[in-house]
């Protein structure tokens, strides 16, 4: 009947227009799904470059350590050879050693 028909055409479109909606949104998440994957690529070489500036500024640090280490001992050494005989007349090793009896109290 021509009622029928009607109402086939009607749902027909009804489901032409939800397949299109559907397509639509298929491809907005698709373009969304790019973009986001764009953004993680950026992300993992900001992330890799970080984790490389952090190895250089460990590295440098450690350096450093050594560096104020060495210096530390070079003015130990410089020191003993200055206060030597006022470290003698108290009969101790270092005046570093003074020093430290006198923090104690």
């Amino acid at each position: 009947s021509d009622e029928a028909e009607r109402e086939l055409r009607e749902r027909l479109l009804t489901a032409e227009q939800e397949s299109g909606a559907a397509k639509n949104e298929v491809l907005l998440c698709k373009e969304r799904q790019a973009k986001h994957e764009k953004q993680m690529a950026t992300v993992r070489i900001a992330l890799v470059e970080a984790q490389r500036e952090v190895r250089e500024s460990e590295k440098k640090a450690k350096s450093l350590d050594k560096e104020l280490a060495t210096l530390k001992q070079q003015l130990d050494v410089a020191e003993d050879a200055i206060f030597a005989a006022f470290s003698a007349s108290l009969g101790i090793s270092s005046v570093r050693d003074f020093e430290e009896r006198q923090l104690r109290g």
